[in-house]
């Protein structure tokens, strides 16, 4: 871990925000983000890359995969009706992610 500079916490925090607005839209993705920062998508993944050592897509699934795990511990909702809210629209896709990221299903992790 290494402490980031002034221009790269902005930078962070900028993508988190965008990220943080837009999760839930299932056609958000890098090409959008990278729209929005003002910066070609080969910039932007060079420069989370360096910043935050993972790929802008992951960027994207881990926030998802973190407001789908507070959904999940609300147990207001279903796991299909949690994936449709995070932006994921495949829900097979969405306990893959979940899995991957927690090491147990969602369906699981709900009981």
């Amino acid at each position: 871990m290494r402490v980031l500079s002034e221009s790269e916490q902005s930078f962070i925090n900028q993508v988190y925000n965008i990220v943080e607005e837009n999760y839930p839209d299932e056609n958000f993705n890098v090409e959008i983000l990278s729209r929005e920062i003002g910066i070609s998508s080969p910039h932007l993944y060079r420069k989370i890359m360096k910043i935050a050592d993972i790929f802008p897509n992951g960027f994207i699934r881990d926030l998802r995969m973190n407001k789908a795990l507070s959904l999940i511990k609300q147990k207001r909702k279903n796991i299909t009706e949690i994936a449709l809210d995070v932006g994921m629209n495949n829900p097979s896709y969405f306990a893959k992610c979940f899995h991957s990221k927690y090491g147990i299903l969602p369906s699981k992790f709900a009981i």
